[in-house]
């Protein structure tokens, strides 16, 4: 009976290595490819990430929503921006300090949160080379799952793979929450309006999202530890 339950085990090993190395037709109803395990393995880390086979390019479009979002977070209140071109320019000349300390703090913030997204879409690339690395060095490393003393390497293998999935996964995710935060900030301003000494407060608030950003960049940074 233990022979028996070496032999199945030893022939299920042995369907997880073809299943690696070789294209399964019964993958194509599931994925609409014929494709490896490891490539399917990808497909799903994608599809749970949200991203394409461009993830490069998926993470930078998605960036640079989140950036433009930023930049059009408005500075003057709804009531001003409503007003006659003289008002608005009488209130702008008025409140110029501030203004303009709001307004520095939103190109910092900017290019705060543009330096997080260049390390976030860096961390992308990274993982899309990783797994694209696992999955053409499958031919050579998967079959050692057959040799007990040599299965670390397929176990190395596979930590990379899911390595690299679990980075797409992590820094999709922290592309969203720039998303909604970029949403967030664009309320702000108008909350404010018709408040006493808004435009200190608009300048406060717009220096707490610079801070904010600054934060987006130390949590960038740390995105393959999570």
């Amino acid at each position: 009976a233990e022979l028996l339950v070496d032999w199945f085990k030893l022939a299920a090993i042995a369907a997880v290595a073809v299943c690696a190395i070789t294209p399964l037709d019964s993958l194509i109803w599931l994925f609409g490819a014929k494709i490896t395990l490891g490539q399917a393995i990808e497909n799903w880390f994608l599809k749970v990430a949200g991203l394409g086979n461009n993830v490069i390019g998926d993470g930078l479009k998605n960036w640079m929503e989140v950036l433009k979002k930023l930049m059009n977070a408005p500075i003057i209140p709804p009531h001003v921006a409503a007003a006659s071109v003289w008002s608005k320019l009488g209130w702008i000349l008025t409140h110029c300090i501030t203004l303009l300390g709001a307004l520095i703090f939103q190109v910092l913030a900017v290019v705060a949160l543009g330096l997080a997204a260049v390390i976030t879409v860096g961390h992308l690339l990274a993982a899309k080379i990783l797994m694209s690395l696992a999955i053409s060095m499958a031919p050579v490393l998967v079959p050692w799952i057959l040799f007990r003393p040599m299965q670390f390497l397929f176990d190395a293998w596979l930590k990379t793979l899911i390595t690299g999935g679990m980075l797409l996964v992590v820094g999709s995710f922290f592309t969203r929450a720039g998303m909604l935060f970029a949403d967030a900030m664009n309320t702000l301003t108008p909350r404010l309006d018709g408040a006493d000494w808004e435009t200190t407060s608009i300048m406060i608030t717009f220096f707490g999202i610079f801070l904010a950003c600054l934060l987006f960049i130390v949590i960038a940074q740390k995105l393959d530890g999570l």
